[in-house]
């Protein structure tokens, strides 16, 4: 059978088993406010004694409460080993000097393990609860890093199988890391099958959530730079379909259902390119969650809410930590973008987009402020915030990926990647904002302009076309007061006019800040 016959016919017997069996109707499942996406490696980084009581402190006991409605949580910190008790991949219990505290053959001499003290926590407190699993992730391609190492070194499944990664570490990757695996080999498949259904199958969750941006290259054609071939994308959806129908048969054994959650780039066509068959997954019913965005985000969040309501799935952004650096200052835009105001406005736009949620992606501490904030709309509405044109950039994956600015649809101004003056010219950004500005509110929109030879250079900023009043300038902020009518909901166009020659000029960035009076 050819690559395009095979593809087909794998999305035909997926879209006529769904017809069947899959996806139940949304409107008859709660959408969790806040989903809270924990790392796992609580038991590696250590705990003090009782054991079991001090594992769920790190990072699950205050969140009773809050708007936590959901936790995922993550087993696996590399294919083919993880942190829950497993004949299938190979638990991480040994102590290298990286973690000499790892209490996690403790938490097994107890009869339990991280996945099973957060099931029956969620159980007791009326949480949700998700088995995350990683579906490619390389934290140990390093050859320098001694916990990539020493995770390698543990990883019976790549020591028994090297036909299957990408490439030995001795060659320099091309878009990914060496240490990937390659899901055109059936064994791979076949293994990542078995650990989810062993999940599903020991352990009391209420879902499996298949992380494929940790790390985002699947297949050797994408490794090496090319897209998706059409056989490799039938190779994945056959695993979908697979994970699919093993969730069914599990959930109609216990009596409740088995939901599939699934987090990927925001882009149809990106998915392909990379060999995730996005859309026919959902309208295949495959899926019954989509969480978009990672280290980078392709779209605005609008385009996410409006495919999931297509397919009649929940919709969630993943409000990852900012990776953006300031070449000059490399902390500071980072800092900037990592405040209580930045990710209020991160969630209030994915609400007023049409969102069902947020998911929480290495979020903060769990006594902080976000996780009583972020899961209510309205009160975000009330509070201080503050926007940016972009708060991601054009972020590169940790391990990889096909390159995506051909994909790239959202604005990416930021201090590692700067507009340039070309002599006296005009510079052009968008900032957008889903929501309606509140009247009584005092905003601030300041741009970050870096390299004028004199203070004093003429300068012009103009916001949707109307050219904004002198403002104050700090350092190089220019900042201006505007009001609520000069904005429109959605895109809003700014403008950097420069009139005099500055051959190291750049527009750095640009903020709006919202002080509800």
């Amino acid at each position: 059978m050819s690559p395009r016959k095979l593809a087909t016919f794998t999305i035909a017997i997926a879209m006529l088993l769904a017809a069947n069996v899959f996806a139940a109707d949304p409107a008859d499942r709660k959408a969790p406010r806040i989903i809270c996406d924990n790392d796992g490696n609580e038991a590696m980084r250590g705990f003090d004694e009782p054991l079991v009581e001090s594992h769920l402190r790190r990072r699950t006991t205050d969140l009773v409460g809050t708007h936590v409605d959901s936790i995922y949580y993550c087993t696996n910190g590399g294919f083919g080993t993880c942190s829950r008790q497993s004949k299938v991949w190979k638990p991480l219990v040994d102590c290298p000097k990286e973690y000499p505290n790892n209490r996690l053959q403790d938490l097994f001499d107890l009869g339990t393990d991280p996945l099973a003290i957060t099931v029956k926590f969620c159980k007791e407190n009326d949480l949700e609860v998700f088995e995350s699993v990683r579906m490619n992730d390389v934290h140990d391609h390093s050859t320098k890093h001694a916990m990539g190492v020493w995770r390698f070194e543990q990883n019976d499944f790549k020591h028994q199988h090297p036909e299957c990664l990408m490439e030995t570490k001795f060659k320099k990757p091309v878009t990914g890391a060496w240490s990937a695996v390659d899901y055109s080999q059936p064994v791979v498949r076949d293994s990542v099958l078995a650990y989810l259904t062993e999940g599903c199958t020991n352990y009391d969750i209420d879902g499996v959530h298949l992380d494929f941006f940790r790390h985002p290259v699947f297949f050797r054609s994408t490794y090496e730079g090319k897209k998706a071939t059409a056989e490799e994308l039938a190779q994945m959806t056959d695993l979908v379909t697979k994970v699919r129908a093993m969730t069914k048969r599990i959930g109609d054994e216990r009596g409740r259902p088995l939901l599939v959650s699934i987090r990927v780039p925001d882009s149809v066509e990106y998915c392909r390119a990379i060999g995730l068959d996005l859309e026919a997954w959902l309208a295949a019913g495959l899926v019954d969650r989509l969480v978009t965005s990672s280290y980078f985000q392709l779209n605005e969040w609008d385009y996410t809410a409006k495919l999931a309501k297509r397919y009649g799935v929940l919709a969630y952004p993943s409000l990852d930590e900012s990776r953006v650096k300031d070449p000059d200052d490399p902390a500071v835009a980072q800092a900037m973008r990592g405040t209580l105001p930045v990710f209020r406005a991160r969630a209030l736009e994915a609400w007023a987009s049409g969102m069902d949620g947020v998911l929480m992606f290495n979020g903060p501490e769990p006594t902080a402020p976000h996780w009583r904030e972020l899961g209510d709309p309205a009160k975000l509405a009330e509070l201080d915030r503050d926007y940016f044109a972009s708060f991601r950039g054009a972020h590169r994956a940790n391990g990889g990926n096909l390159p995506y600015a051909e994909w790239q649809k959202i604005e990416t101004l930021n201090p590692a990647n700067p507009r340039e003056f070309r002599g006296s010219d005009t510079q052009r950004a968008t900032l957008h904002i889903a929501e309606k500005l509140p009247k009584n509110a005092r905003l601030t929109l300041a741009f970050q302009v870096r390299g004028l030879k004199e203070s004093d250079v003429p300068l012009r900023f103009a916001l949707n076309d109307k050219e904004l009043r002198p403002g104050k300038v700090e350092k190089d902020w220019y900042q201006f007061e505007v009001s609520a009518d000069d904005f429109r909901q959605g895109a809003n166009e700014l403008e950097v006019t420069l009139a005099d020659r500055q051959p190291k000029a750049k527009w750095m960035d640009a903020k709006l800040e919202v002080r509800v009076e």
